[in-house]
């Protein structure tokens, strides 16, 4: 995997949380929308379905993952849609956490991608579609000391599915949806001798 070794701009990451019986969460949608299509791949949307919203029920598509409410009490996420911007604390945030209101997601991203990342990223994904196994490799390679404990987190997304979304009709199309955490909850930490400025580090997960 050919990782650059210049010292680039961080991308932005949004964690959705969103529930296919939220009435406003296409809102929140179609800014992450928009912001995708301006940023292009600085920018990344994680939609969490998770909470009271998206708690399965009859009629309702069910893309509840173990992981959600985790990432819900990690946020203090207050009202949605909500959502965080790299896991940082912007602004006030909901409940004083790190959960923001749609309305801040624009500044923080912006914010974030003015922001020197310490490491670049690789990765290269393969799927084999006789034994429905997929296997990612992804590489590191740090143009900067990294500030504590540093963790791959490798996210499974899918997107492109129809069903009932609550404000969006019965033909609501879901995109970007948490199916999995291929890394576990909160990710694989990195060997410390690995995050220091020059080195690298790599790893497969299947």
């Amino acid at each position: 995997i050919d990782v650059s070794a210049e010292v680039e701009m961080k991308h932005a990451v949004l964690e959705d949380f969103t529930g296919v019986r939220c009435g406003y969460c296409p809102q929140g949608h179609a800014i992450a929308a928009d912001l995708s299509n301006t940023h292009g791949e600085k920018f990344m949307v994680i939609a969490v379905n998770a909470g009271g919203y998206a708690r399965p029920a009859e009629g309702w598509a069910d893309f509840t993952t173990s992981y959600g409410d985790a990432l819900i009490a990690q946020s203090a996420v207050a009202g949605y849609p909500a959502g965080t911007v790299n896991r940082i604390q912007y602004g006030q945030g909901q409940k004083g956490g790190l959960a923001m209101s749609r309305g801040s997601w624009s500044a923080a991203s912006t914010e974030v991608m003015k922001q020197e990342s310490p490491v670049n990223l690789g990765a290269k994904a393969t799927y084999d579609a006789d034994t429905r196994e997929l296997t990612v490799t992804v590489a590191t390679l740090y143009t900067a000391d990294g500030d504590g404990a540093n963790k791959i987190n490798v996210a499974l997304l899918q997107s492109g599915m129809v069903a009932k979304q609550s404000g969006g009709g019965d033909t609501y199309v879901h995109n970007h949806v948490l199916r999995d955490l291929v890394t576990g909850q909160w990710g694989e930490e990195i060997p410390a001798e690995n995050t220091t400025e020059g080195s690298k580090f790599s790893a497969t997960y299947t």
